[in-house]
């Protein structure tokens, strides 16, 4: 059978992936409460691959909408070309810190101290105003990312490498402040987390490639609630982005940062 803790990190890794409450950082930090050594970087990366199909099938039709309009459709290719510019400015800055990923998932603290980053970020959407109604009818829909809101957006998503930096939430985030509208900015964060996460998962495949037969089965498992739960959280988010409650979130990031520097970085602990 597969262990709890398993278990637990895929229900883990399921909800927070879309809720802006950074799953690599709970990963980290709930793997150091259940005292679970468990396959590192290849569990991660297969239960993110179990999001990834998530927001995959979420998404279908806006998917099925780029894929069938290639060919025909200049709105089309020109949002592909603004992904992949944004996967792009991703990349780069991945491989600029990737040398201190390793330690940064091996310390709860660090986990902590950018989950506080996280809640300042949320907490800003508190004081952006609304777009005018000619702008918000005009130039924020998914078809009409600028290069900039994609540079950015890319470039934010690459921070979020980092371990309680929330991918969805910061990038989400970015983007509104750019003048993107609500559902444009969650689209387009969610369509650049499809190629970004297929890309990281190779790369960590590469780098960790053996698995054992009980590892198998906790990641299995691990996986399987995670693409469960994942449908339940992204549903979650969507509504409440809807209705201007993201920031909302901003309280349990704080919460839980803070209380994550008493556990593993205050002196003494």
């Amino acid at each position: 059978m597969p262990s709890i803790s398993s278990l637990i990190l895929g229900l883990v890794q399921g909800l927070t992936e879309f809720l802006p409450v950074s799953s690599s950082g709970h990963l980290v930090l709930v793997s150091n409460l259940l005292h679970y050594d468990s396959p590192g970087l290849v569990l991660e990366t297969v239960v993110h691959l179990a999001t990834t199909l998530v927001v995959i099938i979420y998404f279908r039709r806006r998917l099925w909408e780029i894929i069938s309009g290639i060919q025909k459709d200049w709105a089309v290719r020109r949002l592909l070309l603004m992904l992949a510019l944004g996967f792009g400015a991703t990349a780069v800055v991945g491989l600029l810190i990737s040398p201190w990923i390793k330690a940064a998932f091996d310390s709860p603290g660090l986990s902590g101290a950018m989950l506080l980053v996280t809640s300042a970020i949320l907490l800003s959407i508190k004081f952006l105003r609304p777009p005018a109604a000619g702008k918000l009818m005009a130039g924020n829909s998914l078809w009409q990312v600028s290069w900039k809101v994609a540079l950015i957006v890319g470039l934010a998503q690459g921070i979020a490498i980092l371990p309680g930096i929330s991918r969805s939430g910061i990038t989400i985030v970015v983007a509104l402040w750019a003048g993107q509208s609500r559902t444009s900015a969650a689209e387009y964060s969610f369509l650049l987390a499809i190629p970004t996460l297929l890309a990281a998962s190779v790369f960590s495949f590469l780098r960790e490639p053996q698995i054992s037969g009980g590892d198998a089965l906790d990641i299995t498992a691990a996986a399987a609630v995670a693409f469960a739960s994942g449908f339940i959280a992204v549903h979650w988010l969507m509504r409440w982005l809807e209705r201007g409650r993201l920031w909302w979130f901003s309280g349990y990031c704080a919460v839980a940062g803070a209380g994550s520097l008493v556990l593993w970085a205050w002196p003494g602990a």
